[in-house]
Order: C-alpha cells, then sequence, then structure tokens
C-alpha cells in the first residue's frame, strides 16, 4: 500500500469516527438552535393523554346580590333620568394615582382590587357624580372599617361624595334621592 493510499484510509476512517460521534451528540445545526441531544427526544415525544379538566369556574347568575338588587331599584327610582347607573366599579376606574414610578405603583395597589357597589353620572357628559357604598353586615369587621375609612377618605379629597347606605330588606327612593341630593349639593 502506497503512503497516499494509507493516508486516504486513515482520512476515510477518522472521518466515519466524526461522524458517529455527530450522531450520537446530534448534528451540527441542533446544536447551534441549542436543541443537542434533546432533539431525538422531542422528535419522539408525544403529548401526555389529557384529562377531562376540572372546571375552576361557575357562574354567579346574576352581577347583584339580593340586597344590591333591591336598592338598585330604590336607586333607580331616586335617581333623577339624566343619571346613569353602574354596577360595581373598580375604585382605579373612579380615581386617578398620583406620583411617580414606585410611588405611583403603591398608591395604584391600593385601589386596583376595590370596586364601589354602584356609581351615579351625568349621562350626557359621563361626568362622575357620586359613588355609592351599600354596607351589609361585613362593614362591621376591622378591615372592612380600614377599607372603608381609606376610600371615604380618598374619595373625599378626590372631591367625589361617596354615599353609604346600610343594607335592609326595603328602601324608600326618596329617602336615597335626599340622601344622594344632601351629599351632592351640601348646604
Amino acid at each position: 500500500m502506497t503512503l497516499l493510499g494509507s493516508l486516504v484510509l486513515i482520512m476515510a476512517f477518522l472521518f466515519g469516527v466524526i461522524k458517529i460521534f455527530e450522531l450520537m451528540r446530534g448534528s451540527r445545526k441542533e446544536k447551534r438552535s441549542g436543541n443537542g441531544s434533546h432533539s431525538v427526544a422531542l422528535r419522539n415525544w408525544e403529548l401526555p393523554k389529557e384529562e377531562p379538566e376540572e372546571n375552576l369556574y361557575r357562574s354567579r347568575r346574576t352581577i347583584l346580590s339580593p340586597a344590591e338588587q333591591t336598592f338598585f331599584k330604590a336607586l333607580y327610582k331616586a335617581a333623577v333620568p339624566d343619571h346613569g347607573i353602574s354596577l360595581k366599579v373598580r375604585v382605579a376606574d373612579i380615581l386617578q394615582s398620583e406620583g411617580t414610578g414606585s410611588e405611583y405603583m403603591r398608591n395604584f395597589g391600593r385601589i386596583k382590587a376595590k370596586h364601589v357597589d354602584f356609581l351615579l353620572y351625568d349621562a350626557k357628559t359621563f361626568q362622575i357624580t357620586a359613588a355609592i357604598e351599600l354596607d351589609d353586615s361585613s362593614h362591621r369587621r376591622q378591615d372592612r372599617r380600614e377599607r372603608d375609612d381609606f376610600l371615604n377618605e380618598s374619595f373625599a379629597k378626590a372631591g367625589i361624595p361617596l354615599c353609604r347606605f346600610q343594607a335592609k330588606s326595603s328602601y324608600d327612593p326618596c329617602e336615597i334621592a335626599e340622601k344622594i341630593g344632601m351629599k351632592l349639593s351640601p348646604e
């Protein structure tokens, strides 16, 4: 065998060894794309059989509790015809957070998950007229009193009347109108 023949044989052997190592470790293209030896496993991988997913949510059926429905019907009669009523409005959609950066985020964080039960607004201009809270027995708890104090102060500083009504079995639309009227135009 000549020297050239021996070199060709050695080169072919080395080339074969390199190819075997590449096949074992994945191709260069797969290595560059970050898949490496995982590509073979991924080609044979199948999605696991899905079990029927448990329903994590259910409908509340109505947006208002029975007590809120009773109050809403009286409020609807009490509100002057040129006012609209929105239900369960997020405080962050009524009050704007002040400050910048982390101060803004801290202030926003205090209102983002809170809501008021009803919001009255001018039907022509959409200007906010008053926010209304219907206070049930849960408002006697310390955490709720702190929340209520915070909202009372925040709405007062923003210049938006926050009217509170005790939850009860029936309401007089005239009493509601009078209380809202007194809140809207204090003497």
